[in-house]
């Protein structure tokens, strides 16, 4: 783990890179715990979402607990998967802008 990335799930963590950097740090780096940071960071935002969404608290940390582990399955995708979903999935990119960013015609 880099030092900037240090103590991901408590105090400040991320060594003051904002979400950018540090998506960027995951997708091209491998950088886990990067993503790690990223999860704490919006936790409690995506809690938060689940409760009003669900409007049962149970279901509402399990749906937060899934993010935490979808670190762990984008973490074992080999690089050109984790930036597809990265990029098409979470952060609702199109194919076409996956494509040029790759360098990619299609």
């Amino acid at each position: 783990m880099s030092a900037d990335c240090a103590a991901p799930w408590g105090g400040e963590g991320g060594g003051g890179l904002s979400d950018a950097q540090l998506l960027e740090r995951f997708v091209r780096d491998r950088e886990e715990a990067a993503f790690e940071v990223l999860v704490w960071r919006h936790a409690p935002l995506v809690l938060g979402v689940c409760r009003r969404a669900l409007r049962d608290e149970q279901e509402a940390e399990t749906a937060t607990e899934e993010l935490r582990l979808l670190d762990e399955e984008i973490g074992r995708l080999p690089a050109a998967y984790r930036a597809a979903v990265v990029l098409c999935y979470l952060e609702g990119q199109t194919q076409a802008a996956l494509d040029d960013l790759r360098g990619k015609k299609r």
